[in-house]
């Protein structure tokens, strides 16, 4: 009877545990070209923290037809000293015209890391950009030898923490536009959830059982 009671336990205090784990969310970003809002997006981003994997899909809203989304560029979280990060991988996934390619070096202008349909985070091709309507996602592997666990909420907290690129709007305009982070708490995964719930039944059942057992 103890063995059960200490198995019974030890399940518990797993649930209760695992439970605690939370996994961050997508955030919502979206960004517009004000005042002109001729250019605007909408999308997510999130931290596969299992991964390492930043993922952020973008939908082009522009409201200008011919307009296409030709880079995306991005920074890291604060890093501490002698601490590091960079992108190890890409994957791109969006309508069958289109093409993006990692960018990387002198070409990110300033960011850490991105994506375009040309050489640099400021050029591109319409034809083989996201048009109105779109909608792409880019994953980039991340390595890092920092101590601590980044969330996708980290990766919004530095200021101007990406940008995407319009090229082709009326009149052979351009943007430059910064997203704007809209939240996302972080929750526990069903998983998680379901061992917690395994762990209290099992503790229910077993003091039933006990009670039983004295009468």
């Amino acid at each position: 009877m103890k063995l059960k009671g200490l198995m019974v336990g030890l399940v518990f205090c797993m649930g209760i545990s695992l439970g605690g784990v939370s996994f961050g969310t997508p955030i919502d970003i979206s960004g517009s070209d004000d005042p002109a809002s001729l250019a605007s997006f909408t999308g997510t981003l999130n931290f596969d923290e299992i991964n390492n994997d930043l993922i952020i899909s973008l939908t082009n809203t522009t409201s200008d037809s011919i307009g296409a989304i030709t880079a995306l560029g991005f920074l890291f979280p604060l890093l501490g000293d002698d601490e590091w990060m960079k992108v190890d991988s890409f994957d791109y996934v969006g309508p069958t015209n289109t093409d993006f390619h990692k960018i990387t070096g002198k070409r990110l202008k300033g960011f850490d890391g991105g994506a375009g349909t040309g050489r640099t985070l400021w050029g591109g091709t319409v034809k083989k950009g996201i048009a109105a309507g779109d909608t792409a996602t880019f994953t980039f592997g991340i390595s890092t030898n920092a101590s601590a666990n980044f969330t996708s909420e980290d990766f919004v907290k530095t200021q101007d923490f990406a940008v995407v690129r319009f090229q082709g709007l009326a009149g052979g305009g351009s943007a430059k536009i910064i997203p704007t982070p809209g939240g996302g708490a972080q929750v526990p995964e069903p998983a998680t959830i379901f061992l917690l719930g395994s762990g209290l039944l099992g503790l229910f059942g077993y003091r039933k059982k006990f009670k039983k057992s004295e009468k």
